[in-house]
Parts: structure tokens; sequence; C-alpha cells
């Protein structure tokens, strides 16, 4: 079983171009802060990059780093870069050219279930060496405290972090992505992960959603014969069906307008659409019975090229 230590961790590759980011999502109903941080190397330049974009500004920061200003080991996983500090239950971030210090600390991760056949959420192609991408859910929801300073304003936060990660060679030319920890009605999740797996040889469709109800939760896979039926864009609203077996779930969603996207390397990051504020109706049918409606806030959402 591959742990969340080793997950968390650099995965070494002596390949080139080669890359490897860490996304932390941190909600509590009041506030919404989105962290990218990586490493990228390629033939012409090598660095790595904190990205930080949070609900009290409609601007988003971004830096890059000289790889020999980062300081990372393996055991206890921690990763620097100068002021800036990852592990495994702390996060501070405090930037020079900004007025912006966020301070959170983790409890223990909330982990997808995982068995030997799938340990993560790409299901048995986790184990494939020559896959170019990888991509693993660390925390669907780790229990969160801290607090966001910026210029004379100071909250204080008490919510939940998603967490997750991609590495590898090469980031899907089309793939969408959607997470929420607000829900309307009921105390839910949702995220939600459909992509063209890029292989040496061959393309494959990958897709995985993860819904807790209260304290029931539901696994929808491609590993497990999960399929996307119906993925549309009609005007501002994108509609998705996905059929499992006895289950069909029905999404319609809608991006912001507001929220603005900074540069990353498109030779290896490649995003045209991205929201933290979106909203969400999922519609659960068991049977042909629907027997879920429910509605999601301040959706960070991820579209490149998958709905058309």
């Amino acid at each position: 079983m591959i742990s969340y230590e080793e997950e968390l961790q650099i995965h070494q590759s002596m390949k080139i171009p080669t890359y490897e980011g860490w996304y932390f999502r941190v909600t509590d109903g009041a506030i919404s802060i989105a962290i990218w941080v990586g490493i990228v190397k390629q033939e012409h330049d090598r660095y790595a990059y904190l990205k930080v974009y949070h609900s009290l500004s409609e601007e988003c920061y971004y830096k890059t780093y000289k790889l020999k200003d980062v300081k990372y080991q393996n055991e206890p996983f921690s990763l620097c870069l100068e002021k800036n500090v990852f592990n495994k239950h702390y996060i501070h971030i405090e930037l020079d050219d900004d007025p912006l210090l966020i301070d959170l600390e983790l409890q223990k991760p909330f982990r997808i279930e995982q068995t030997k056949y799938a340990p993560t959420i790409m299901g048995p192609l986790a184990y494939l060496k020559n896959s170019q991408w990888k991509h693993s859910i660390l925390s669907l929801g780790t229990k969160t405290t801290g607090s966001l300073k910026t210029n004379k304003l100071l909250m204080n936060m008490k919510g939940y972090t998603y967490i997750d990660k991609d590495w590898g060679q090469k980031f899907p030319e089309r793939y969408f992505m959607l997470q929420s920890h607000s829900c309307l009605e009921k105390n839910a999740f949702i995220v939600i992960w459909c992509a063209s797996l890029p292989f040496k040889v061959v393309e494959a469709t990958g897709l995985f959603m993860n819904l807790l109800v209260e304290d029931q939760m539901l696994t929808i896979a491609s590993y497990l014969g999960a399929i996307v039926t119906f993925a549309k864009k009609k005007g501002d609203a994108y509609y998705l069906t996905i059929l499992q077996g006895q289950y069909m779930v029905e999404c319609t969603f809608f991006i912001d307008k507001k929220t603005k996207e900074c540069e990353l390397d498109k030779e290896i990051y490649r995003c045209k659409e991205l929201s933290l504020f979106g909203e969400l109706e999922v519609k659960l049918f068991k049977f042909k019975n629907c027997i879920e409606v429910l509605t999601f806030e301040n959706c960070a959402i991820e579209t490149q090229d998958y709905f058309k």
C-alpha cells in the first residue's frame, strides 16, 4: 500500500522535462485560500514556484525561485522556498513583496479508501512506470486551524484543507477537476477528476469521483467501471453525466468570472479556465430513482478542453 508520507514526498526522476506540484485548498465558510507549490526541470530552465490566491483579494500572487534557494527533505517531509514552509502538519507563507502572511496547522489527513487494486485514484494505473503523468489525492479534507493576515486585516480560520498533487513529464491535454466542501443542504464533500492520461504510445481516459454525504461515502471511478456519457458546455453552464452500475450522476456547474489566473509554465501546466467560487448542482440516481439533490458553493474548478 502507498502511504501518505510516500505520496507527499518528491518522486525523484532523472527525466527531462519533469515536474512535481502540490495543491492545497483551504476553506472555512468565510474565506477560501488556494496554494500551488511545485518544482519544474526542463532543458532550458529549472526552478520552483509558489502561487497563492485568497478570497480577500482579486489578485493572484505568483513567484519563481531558483532551485538553490529550495530546501527539501523526505523524512519528515519538508519543502521550503525561502521563508515559505510546507510540511506534513504546517504551512507558513510569508511574502517579501506582498503584505500576506498565512499560518496553517493541519491535523490528520482524511484519505480515500485504498486497496491493492487501487492504491490511488488512478487505480491499477498507479503501478505503471511509463505513465507521463500521475495524480494523487493526499487528503479529502484535513481539519485545519490558522490565520491569514493581509494589510491590516487579520482573519482566524477553522476549516478543512483538500490536498492533491501531480508529477511526471507531461500534464494531460484534456482534463477537468472540481472540488468543494461547501454544501448548502447537508454536511457533504465532493471531488471529481476527469482526464486524458498520457502514455508513451496510447491515451487513456481516467475518471474519479468521491461524494461524501454525512457519513456515507460513494466512490465512482473508471477502474470500477464508470464512464462519462455526456460532457458539454452550453452558454455559461457545464453539464456532466456519469454512469457506474446502478448509479447515475448528473452535474451542472458554473464558473465564476472573478478568479484571475496566473501564468504558469505552459510547457508543463495547461489550464484554460480556473475558478475558486464556482457553483454546482449534483443529482444522484440509483436504479433511475433520484436519491440526492445537492448544491455546492465555493467550488474549485479547473478545465482544459474537456467540455465541447
